[in-house]
C-alpha cells in the first residue's frame, strides 16, 4: 500500500507507544500509491488520544476535563483577556454594584438625612445580602449616619462574614435572630465576637424558658436579648413577658403598619404616646382570646 512500507519489516515492536512513533513516522515520509485509511482502531485509539491531551491542557487550569462546546468557548474568551491584562493591556473590569443594593443605600441616605440626628434608626436587612462586598458598602452607611445597629446583614450561618464586618463597621451588629435553635447555638457567636447582640423569640428559639436561658446568658457577657417580633398577637404577648421578666432588652420590636399584625385577641399590646408598652395584669399571659371573632371567621376544622 505504501512505498516504503517494507521498513517495518524486521523490526522488533515492542510496546503500543514504540508502533506509534515507528507509524507517525511512516506516515509523514511515506507517498501514497492509492487512496487509503488507517484500520478503525487505530482511528479511534487516536480520537481518544487527542481527546485526553485537551483534557489534561485545560483541566489543568480549570479543574474540569470535561469541557467543550459553550465551555470551552468561555474558557478561550477568558484565557485570551488574562493573556491581554498580564501582556500589559487594559481591561475594564465591572466594579457596579446589585440594583438591589444600590436601591438600599439610596433608601438608607434618605431616612438618615431626614430623621437621623431625631431618633434611633436601626436597619434589618433580612439575610438579604448575598456577599460580604456588599454588607460592607451598606453597614459604611449606617456608620455615616450613625444607625443604632444593623440587623441580620449575611445569611444566618455566616459567622465568619459576621466576624469580618465587626472588624470594619463602628455600627454594632445585632444577628442570631435565626434559624430556629435553643441556647446552646448561641455560643459559637460569643465566643467568636461575630455580633454585638442577641436576637430571638419563643417561637423559634424554643419557647419562654429557652429564651430566657439565653437571655440569662448573655447577661455575663454584658450583651442585650433583643427579642425578635412574635408573627402574632398571642405570641407577642409572651414576648412581652419575656422582656419585662429580663434586664437586658431594650425594644419591644412593632411591625407596620400595627394592626394589620394584630388579630384573635379582645384587648390587643398598645404603644402609648410615649412609644411605650404596658404588661397585661391578668394571671398567665394576661390577654383574653377572641375565640367569637375565630369562630366566625372558621373555614374548616381538622
Amino acid at each position: 500500500m505504501w512505498e516504503n512500507e517494507t521498513k517495518l519489516k524486521g523490526v522488533g515492536v515492542k510496546n503500543w507507544k514504540q508502533y506509534m512513533d515507528l507509524h507517525c513516522r511512516i506516515i509523514k515520509t511515506a507517498k501514497p500509491t492509492m487512496k487509503s485509511r488507517l484500520p478503525k482502531f487505530v482511528e479511534h485509539r487516536r480520537k481518544d488520544l487527542k481527546k485526553k491531551r485537551l483534557a489534561k491542557r485545560v483541566g489543568r487550569t480549570l479543574n474540569d476535563g470535561d469541557l467543550g462546546g459553550p465551555k470551552l468557548l468561555w474558557w478561550r474568551k477568558q484565557r485570551a483577556l488574562h493573556d491581554r491584562v498580564v501582556g500589559g493591556a487594559t481591561a475594564r473590569v465591572s466594579q457596579e454594584l446589585p440594583k438591589h443594593v444600590k436601591e438600599e443605600i439610596e433608601m438608607l441616605k434618605a431616612v438618615g438625612k431626614r430623621v437621623g440626628d431625631k431618633m434611633k434608626i436601626m436597619y434589618d436587612a433580612g439575610c438579604h445580602f448575598n456577599t460580604l462586598a456588599d454588607a460592607l458598602e451598606v453597614g459604611k452607611v449606617c456608620d455615616e449616619y450613625n444607625f443604632y445597629w444593623y440587623e441580620d446583614p449575611l445569611h444566618f450561618d455566616d459567622i465568619i462574614g459576621y466576624m469580618k464586618l465587626k472588624q470594619v463597621l463602628k455600627i454594632p451588629i445585632a444577628a442570631t435572630e435565626l434559624p430556629p435553635t435553643g441556647p446552646t447555638a448561641y455560643a459559637p457567636w460569643i465566643l467568636q465576637q461575630a455580633t454585638d447582640y442577641l436576637r430571638g423569640d419563643p417561637v423559634i428559639k424554643g419557647g419562654l424558658t429557652s429564651c430566657l436561658k439565653t437571655a440569662h446568658t448573655a447577661e455575663t457577657f454584658n450583651m442585650n436579648y433583643e427579642v425578635h417580633h412574635g408573627g402574632n398577637s398571642l405570641t407577642n404577648v409572651a414576648n412581652l413577658h419575656l422582656i419585662m421578666a429580663i434586664r437586658n432588652c431594650e425594644y419591644f420590636e412593632v411591625l407596620l403598619p400595627d394592626e394589620v399584625q394584630k388579630h384573635g385577641l379582645v384587648i390587643d399590646i398598645e404603644v402609648d404616646r410615649d412609644g411605650m408598652v404596658h404588661a397585661p395584669q391578668e394571671p398567665g399571659l394576661g390577654m383574653e382570646i377572641d375565640f367569637e371573632m375565630i369562630n366566625r371567621n372558621r373555614v374548616v376544622e381538622l
